[in-house]
């Protein structure tokens, strides 16, 4: 073989050698596939929303439609006395009809193929342990249900205290590599 073969064979290891570890470059850098992003009812130190037990209410709603999680953070500041803030999730495809999250009251009902729902939506409660005039903090995981939309409405119950409240959510939205 000539000097000039043995170049070229060599030229040619080299090509295939380069695209082999290129190809797997480029494969391991798909791995990277998420970032996140923010909806929120104002700003946390300017923009808050006053509730008053049994009337007051504000909602937060965002798109969820490519979201791997969701996460819920929440500041509460109480008035004159102890607050309680309530909030329900609810659940859309066009934005305009929303469906509220189920609560399954039983397993079993009268058979055992009967499966038994709450006739009621799932209100879920908080209570900080702080009382008058002080900012309580909170992060709560929302459920993943594969809606387009999602919204959270927050409401202050009959009992508690007047109280300023602030919501974020922070999406974890995923890519899929190609």
């Amino acid at each position: 073989m000539t000097q000039t073969h043995s170049k070229i064979l060599f030229g040619i290891m080299v090509l295939v050698f380069g695209f082999l570890i290129g190809g797997m470059m480029i494969q391991t850098a798909k791995a990277v596939s998420s970032y996140l992003v923010y909806s929120q009812t104002g700003e946390a130190t300017t923009t808050v929303s006053v509730l008053t037990p049994g009337t007051g209410t504000t909602t937060l709603s965002f798109n969820s439609a490519e979201n791997e999680k969701n996460q819920l953070y929440l500041q509460l500041t109480a008035s004159t006395s102890a607050s309680i803030l309530n909030w329900q999730y609810q659940f859309s495809n066009n934005n305009i009809d929303w469906f509220e999250e189920d609560a399954v009251s039983s397993t079993v009902g009268v058979s055992p193929s009967e499966t038994l729902h709450a006739s009621t939506t799932i209100t879920h409660s908080w209570k900080p342990g702080s009382t008058v005039a002080s900012t309580s903090l909170k992060t709560v995981s929302l459920p993943n249900v594969p809606a387009k939309y999602t919204r959270v409405q927050f409401f202050a119950p009959i009992g508690g205290g007047n109280s300023l409240v602030w919501a974020q959510v922070a999406q974890k939205i995923g890519i899929t590599p190609r």
